[in-house]
Parts: structure tokens; sequence; C-alpha cells
């Protein structure tokens, strides 16, 4: 038997506002996940968004707000990353459209939770004029599914739950100081919004698969302010009215403050409510974002999502070799992926013995976008790597692709600063010669052999690394490979 939750009827007064809840029943069981439904997401979750983080402070989280099972995978493989950290107050900010106010809604102090609520956040908060204490809160159906995700991954955890209504710039700007100065090294934001809804806005080509395409390309431009901020401030990205969302304006506040300069930002995944391309009726977008402290300051992280786009990019550009592709596929290009880059692409051939080099090709520094070296540097992998025949079309299935992104490049100013780690290149004059970091370790590894490896492949003396006219550098790379 599912049990009832019952809502009384409560009017509140905010500013000049005047609204109260209808007296209404809801069903547990739709609300709640269940801990073997819980348990089931956690499982499927590492597959589709393998979410692993180093231990550290995650600071801000961005996560879906429907009940959709697609943006609850992404909830899912938000929260998998809390795990291990060390959290002991969790803010959650919730908005809603069913309920017309001004400002931010905090549950009363007397209501009882089945975790404990932090009282003297909340009495804080109460002191500004946005917020406003309201009864039976968390019983709104978007703080009831976050009670689930908390209480299964977070146990005896503190949390401030507030429903965020409608706020102008200047109230996030206000909104966003006023909790930050509640937080501490140990506190969590989650701010709970889908990234939009579509409503029949492509009733007119029902069969037109292109129109997933467009899913991404209207979102693209707003994932990746929420990515570049702040790198990149986008002045609509604060404009609560162009984005219809008090979310990410709020985000956008939060990432300007002394408390958040120094941040990481990590794109779990992107997912539409759509089953498949052809019913794309009353279709919602949701993405999910974590933000962690980053000590060199703001950055950018190329994360497993990226990663899976990435290469199925460079297997297209292997295909469209042989064959002209049949329709445009949805590509999900983040602000990271968009970035100039240097890149190598190398493809390897399964054999009886393992796996074998079939080509490798690539720059350590473009002007060309990450998305748009991988397309190239794939292709030229496949034909234009002098050491190798052309890949034909039959190796296609048994053809393995790896991708290094290159990061860090730095200019060598003592040869004793070089690690067995480190990727190489070296400079003289006119000709270059790079060695990508090993993937196991070398035996008898030294900084002068691989110098000395590195004057070979220009044809030069094995020592022109000593002259003044050599530039040497050093880089690290992210590494991933196709399963």
């Amino acid at each position: 038997m599912k049990k009832l939750l019952w809502y009384s009827c409560y009017i509140f007064l905010l500013g000049d506002y005047d609204f109260h809840l209808q007296a209404q029943s809801k069903v547990q069981g739709d609300l709640f996940l269940s801990s073997q439904q819980l348990q089931v997401l956690d499982r499927t979750v590492d597959r589709i968004y393998p979410v692993t983080w180093k231990k550290n402070q995650i600071r801000l989280m961005l996560i879906p707000s429907s009940l959709h099972e697609q943006a609850q995978s992404l909830t899912v493989g938000a929260y998998k990353a809390l795990q291990g950290q060390d959290i002991d107050t969790v803010i959650v900010l919730c908005e809603t459209d069913e309920i017309v106010f001004h400002g931010v809604l905090m549950p009363l102090p007397c209501v009882q939770q089945s975790f404990s609520l932090s009282q003297d956040i909340l009495e804080k908060l109460s002191k500004n004029r946005l917020f406003r204490y309201c009864a039976q809160f968390w019983y709104y159906r978007g703080s009831l599914q976050q009670e689930c995700f908390l209480d299964y991954y977070l146990k005896e955890i503190t949390v401030v739950p507030l429903l965020v209504g409608q706020i102008s710039s200047q109230d996030a700007v206000e909104i966003a100081r006023l909790l930050a100065s509640c937080c501490t090294n140990q506190t969590l934001i989650v701010l709970v919004s889908d990234i939009d809804c579509y409503k029949n806005c492509f009733y007119d080509c029902p069969l037109d698969v292109s129109k997933v395409c467009k899913l991404y390309e209207q979102d693209q431009d707003v994932l990746q302010d929420v990515q570049s901020v702040p790198v990149r401030l986008q002045p609509s990205l604060l404009d609560v009215d162009a984005y219809k969302s008090p979310m990410l304006a709020l985000l956008c506040e939060f990432l300007q403050l002394a408390q958040f300069k120094n941040i990481e930002s990590y794109l779990v995944g992107y997912a539409t409510s759509a089953a498949d391309s052809f019913c794309m009726e009353n279709v919602e977008t949701y993405a999910a974002f974590l933000f962690q402290h980053h000590e060199q300051g703001y950055k950018n992280y190329i994360g497993s999502y990226e990663q899976s786009q990435l290469l199925q990019h460079a297997r297209r550009a292997l295909k469209s070799l042989f064959e002209l592709p049949a329709q445009r596929q949805p590509y999900l290009v983040s602000y990271e992926m968009s970035q100039p880059h240097g890149v190598f692409s190398s493809l390897y051939t399964m054999s009886d013995h393992g796996t074998i080099l079939r080509g490798c090709m690539g720059k350590t520094q473009s002007k060309l976008s990450l998305q748009s070296m991988v397309y190239q540097m794939t292709q030229q992998a496949a034909y234009n790597d002098l050491r190798f025949y052309p890949l034909r079309q039959r190796e296609l299935d048994s053809t393995i692709i790896s991708l290094s992104v290159i990061t860090d490049i730095k200019k060598v100013s003592s040869y004793d600063s070089i690690c067995e780690s480190d990727g190489l290149v070296l400079q003289y004059d006119d000709a270059i010669a790079v060695s990508l970091p090993p993937l196991t370790p070398v035996h008898n590894w030294s900084w002068q052999s691989a110098l000395r490896n590195l004057s070979d492949q220009i044809g030069a003396h094995g020592s022109v690394w000593k002259k003044p006219r050599a530039k040497i550098f050093t880089f690290k790379s992210l590494v991933f490979q196709e399963e």
C-alpha cells in the first residue's frame, strides 16, 4: 500500500506576491525512488556516465530537476562523485514553475526531516528580505527527489533546502553573496534545474532526423557558457529573463565570487527526454555539471562525456574516408572542445600478438579547435603516416582509435626538470620532433637518451639538442581510447 502525503492549505505574503498552495494529495511512491530503483540506476550509470573524481572538495553542482529517467541518470552520475568527499552541509536550490512567488522559500525550523536541517544557516538567511519561511516546503516534488539522492549517497548530512521563485538579476547577485557567506570548505551547493524544454518545436518536420541535431545546437551556447564562466563571461547568462532560469543566473554569480574563483568544471553529461528521433514533441533537455576547487585557477576539464564524444567524432572521420554519411549525427561540443588544442590520433589494429600501431599523426599546438583537430588528425593517421600504407576499408572494424589531448606545454629551463612521464618536443630551426609520454615505464630511461632519440628523428646529430638554437618543451597528455 502506497503511503499518502497530505498537503494542508497555507497562505504566504512575499513582497507584493500573494499566493497559496492548494490542498492536494501526492502519492509518495510516485515521488520517492526506492533503494532498489537507486541501486539499478547506480549500476547503469557506471556505463553511461562513468564519473570518477579525485579526493578533493566538490563545491558546486548543477543537476536536472525533471523526474524523467534520463534526467535521473544524470543526477545519479553527479551524486556518485560525492562519495568519499569531505562534505558536512548541502545547500539545495530548486526552482519551480508551479508556485508563482518572488524570492526564496525555506522550511520552517519546526519541520521534521529524515536528516537534520541547518538551523543556523536558515536563521541567517531569514534576515534577508528575499528569504521567507514556508511550512511543508520539502514536499515539493523536486525537493522530494533530492531527499532520496542525498539519503542514498550522503548519510547523516546537514541540509538547507531552498525553493527559488522569480528573481531579478540584482536579486541573483544578492542571493549568491549571502549563500556564499554561509559556506565553508565542507559545504556543497546543489542547483537543480533543467537546461530547457522545447514544446512541439519540430512538429512541422516529424520525420526529420536532423531535428535531434537542432536540439544540441540550441543548448550548445548555454552549455558552453556554463562551462566557460568566469573565463568568458556572457552577459546573457546573467539575464534571468533571457534564459528563464534563475539557477543559471545564480550559478554565474557564484562563479564570480572569491570563494569559487579557483574552480574546475566537469560536464557529467547531456541527455534529452526523446526516446528516439521520431518522437520530438515537448522534448526536455538535461545536463549535469560538477565544479571542484582547482589550485591553479579556473580550468575546464575534458571528462568522460567529452572523451566519448571525441572518440565518436574520430570514428566518423574514419568512416567518412570510405562512405558518405547517411545522416548528420547529433554531436555535442562543450566549451573545452571548441578551444584551440593540440592532439595526437593513434590507430591500432588487432592481431594475434595484441595491438599493433597502424598510424599516428598530430600536433602539440594548433589554432584549430579540439574537435576539428581530432577529425583531421584521425584522417591523416589513416592515410598520411608515411611509415604505414593507407588504411583500407576492410580494416575499419578491427581498428582502435586512441586520442592524446596535449596540455601544460612548458619550455624547459633545466634538463633536470624533465620527467619520464613528460612528453617532449625538440625544435631546431624549422625541424620539429615529438615524443608522446610513455604509457609504460621505459627501461634505463634518461632525459639524455630521450633527447638523443628526438635528435635522430629530425635527422640531425645526436647532440643537436645541446646547441643554442635548439628549443625543448615538455607537455602532459590526456590519453583515452575506444574500448
